[in-house]
């Protein structure tokens, strides 16, 4: 019997698909399914596992990404997941860009949204034209929450922090990664419960061409791009 084509260390017994069925020992299956191997649906052992089950290394990886966030105070683990949310929902708009990509967009957005709270009106450009589009819409997306009615009712000292601790996952996430998800895919897994019982985020359908600044602001600088 053929060495397991993981560890190469003990004999394979089960016909792995993911690797035209090459032999893999069961320890291997078990710890690294979903996780370090793109198992296919098909596979006959991946669906005879308990569907809750996670692997030591996927307990530890949802251990590392939940770590990050560890000092949010309570609204803004609220709005962290609302964030969440709405990255994972808005039509695919974001999950189709790598890390850095994502990491570049939401610096960007909060460097407007800080623009706009001083009463300023101006989209900051990313380094990407690309990106630009994301990060303005996101921007004003966030501005125009009180517009919301599943959004929740946090500070712009909140959303600053809450922006800024996904930034710092997402960096520390490309750096240490070792399973081939993204951030975003990753964050869509370990947080599946709560965002699964989330309600739907509807936005309006202005809200690209609503005023971002702050009501309180009587007086605009209309800054040109």
């Amino acid at each position: 019997m053929a060495t397991c084509w993981s560890c190469q260390k003990v004999k394979g017994r089960r016909a792995c698909p993911a690797r035209g069925g090459e032999l893999i020992c069961s320890k291997c299956c078990g710890t690294k399914r979903k996780v370090e191997i793109q198992c296919p649906d098909e596979c006959v052992y991946l669906h005879g596992a308990d569907p809750n089950w996670q692997s030591a290394t996927q307990q530890k990886q949802d251990a590392r990404f939940l770590s990050r966030f560890l000092s949010l105070n309570e609204n803004q683990v609220v709005f962290l997941l609302f964030a969440h949310h709405l990255l994972l929902s808005a039509s695919a708009r974001f999950v189709s860009l790598s890390d850095m990509e994502l990491q570049e967009v939401l610096a960007t957005c909060l460097k407007t949204l800080e623009t706009q709270a001083k009463g300023i009106v101006y989209s900051h450009k990313s380094s990407s034209p690309h990106l630009d589009a994301h990060a303005e819409w996101l921007a004003n997306v966030i501005a125009a929450r009180s517009r919301i009615a599943t959004a929740p009712d946090v500070s712009d000292r909140d959303v600053r922090t809450v922006l800024e601790a996904i930034g710092h996952a997402i960096r520390d996430h490309a750096s240490s990664s070792t399973t081939p998800r993204s951030y975003l895919e990753t964050a869509e897994y370990v947080l599946r419960f709560s965002l699964g019982a989330a309600p739907e985020i509807e936005i309006p359908k202005d809200v690209g061409e609503v005023d971002p600044s702050p009501p309180s602001q009587p007086s605009k600088l209309i800054v040109p791009p």
